[in-house]
């Protein structure tokens, strides 16, 4: 790429050519000091060249390859990197700073004590609350947050547009985040964007971090302007999943591809409880993402799930389904789990997020009897068992995503609700696909076919029958008595599990297969 002078006129003439390379094909991808960065398939047929007063170089194929990370280092150079740091850091300070002004302009301490609710596991009785003194900066009180907001930055209460405006200027000047899809269309383009969009938010979440509004932290601050560099290279818009779940005794934070487990602190699990008062639905957790689900609940998760998962600018929700099968994959690894019957999700870096969701998710309060130690080992083991299994969700458009979803919809089912038929649903998804003839028969006998190899076939093949029997009871109006139901609903768990879990590492079953075996089996 050869550099771009910046004509003489600059606003209007720089407006002409970059106009007109446009609409050759190419695209920008940042600016540095008067210099512009654009990409492009090379498309010249058109394009009156003598209004260029460029020189381009491609950084991009015929084919449209994606942008590598030396070629966008070449439009934003390593020497711009430091420099945007050491922007951010004064950025950050002066913003500190600033509303420190202004809390002793009011005669307003930089921190204050809050009580907080701490809730620990207590051997033998579950767990146990305690109150505790936390220090945090003064903004956390709503009343004082309002009382120094100002509206230097529109739609925004906390402007500091004087502190965050040359930081505005310079990421305007050397990226495209002004001009990034937003949406709603806040702030506008530009300088501007950059400003409501990006530093108004992350100042503000700098300062809600701080315990102390006299004091800076290089920490934080290092790591997010790090967050910042990484969001102006990234191309895929990246996004946090949380779950809260009971049932695992983790000792420490687990790691593996995009999926962390860590145990939840004292004070997140007491903020989860104390959320559930409507006058409390707003408590943050200082110094943490943690995001509280908006659903009440009497549950008290032990550990966070958290998931990251990507999508591209030109899609609009993320439809991954890594966060169930992550959940059905502890279930088929014979972990029982239960959670709040929420998911939470936000962009990364937190920051930046437009909005936190809180979405429904097939994990509901279960009765949990006992937290169940989980290793390193057994969770990566658990990761890799999940990225086999099949994207799946609640559109259940074919045989095995009903199998899948009622599978995971049945092990997370709330305490008080039964399972049974979901179990079964997902019994039969599995065993017959588009089998339409002896259906009962068939259900009984390829899975004792199937799972010969783990359990006996003759006694596979009565548990069967008797799941499908007490299903058609059901669902025709019979009576069954609960002791039955539950007895039932414990074999069908225990059966779909097998079978799905064998589905996924060695093949689904397969009808045509099954009736040969069978042919083969009573010749024998």
């Amino acid at each position: 790429m050869a550099p771009v002078p910046r004509p003489v006129q600059a606003a209007r003439v720089q407006r002409l050519w970059l106009d007109h390379a446009l609409k050759a094909g190419f695209r920008q991808v940042g600016k540095h000091q008067g210099y512009f960065g654009l990409v492009g398939p090379g498309l010249t047929e058109g394009v009156d060249q003598s209004r260029l007063t460029v020189t381009i170089v491609l950084l991009m194929t015929e084919e449209q390859e994606p942008i590598s990370k030396a070629a966008l280092e070449a439009v934003v150079p390593e020497e711009s990197g430091q420099r945007l740091a050491e922007l951010v850091q004064e950025a950050l300070h002066n913003a500190r700073a600033e509303v420190a002004r202004r809390l002793q302009v009011a005669e307003l301490p930089l921190s204050v004590k809050i009580r907080r609710t701490l809730i620990e596991p207590s051997e033998g009785t579950g767990w146990q609350s305690r109150q505790e003194e936390i220090q945090v900066g003064t903004i956390h009180l709503d009343q004082i947050f309002y009382g120094i907001a100002d509206t230097s930055v529109p739609n925004r209460l906390l402007g500091l547009r004087d502190q965050l405006q040359p930081l505005a200027d310079y990421l305007d000047d050397i990226t495209d985040l002004g001009s990034r899809p937003w949406p709603t269309g806040l702030g506008g383009e530009g300088a501007e964007g950059v400003l409501s969009r990006f530093l108004v938010p992350m100042a503000h979440y700098y300062l809600l971090a701080l315990k102390d509004l006299g004091e800076d932290n290089p920490t934080l601050i290092e790591r997010m302007s790090d967050e910042l560099q990484q969001l102006i290279r990234q191309k895929d818009i990246y996004r946090r999943w949380q779950i809260a779940i009971d049932g695992l005794a983790v000792p420490e934070t687990y790691k593996h591809r995009d999926v962390s487990l860590r145990p939840l602190t004292p004070t997140e699990r007491g903020v989860l409880a104390e959320s559930q008062l409507m006058d409390r639905r707003d408590q943050g957790v200082p110094g943490s993402d943690f995001e509280p689900p908006a659903r009440f609940t009497i549950a008290v998760p032990s550990t966070l799930l958290e998931i990251t998962t990507k999508r591209t600018p030109a899609q609009q929700w993320d439809s991954s389904s890594l966060p169930n099968r992550i959940v059905l994959a502890l279930f088929l690894s014979d972990f029982e789990i239960g959670g709040t019957g929420v998911i939470t999700g936000f962009e990364l870096p937190r920051w930046a997020a437009f909005g936190v969701s809180h979405g429904p998710f097939p994990l509901a309060e279960r009765t949990i009897s006992e937290l169940k130690p989980i290793s390193q080992g057994d969770f990566e083991a658990i990761v890799n068992l999940a990225y086999k299994i099949p994207e799946f969700g609640g559109t259940e458009g074919n045989s095995r995503e009903i199998a899948l979803y009622r599978l995971l919809r049945a092990c997370g089912m709330h305490w008080h609700e039964s399972g049974f038929l979901d179990f079964a649903i997902a019994l039969e998804a599995a065993l017959l696909g588009s089998t339409q003839t002896e259906l009962a028969y068939r259900f009984s006998l390829y899975g004792a076919l199937f799972l010969k190899d783990r359990f006996e076939p003759r006694d596979t093949m009565r548990r069967l029958k008797q799941i499908y029997t007490l299903r058609s009871n059901l669902v025709h109006g019979g009576r069954v008595k609960p002791p039955e139901l539950h007895a039932a609903t414990l074999d069908a768990a225990a059966l779909a599990k097998a079978i799905i879990r064998q589905a996924v590492e060695s093949g689904w079953p397969d009808p045509k297969a099954l009736d040969a075996a069978a042919l083969v089996g009573g010749r024998s």
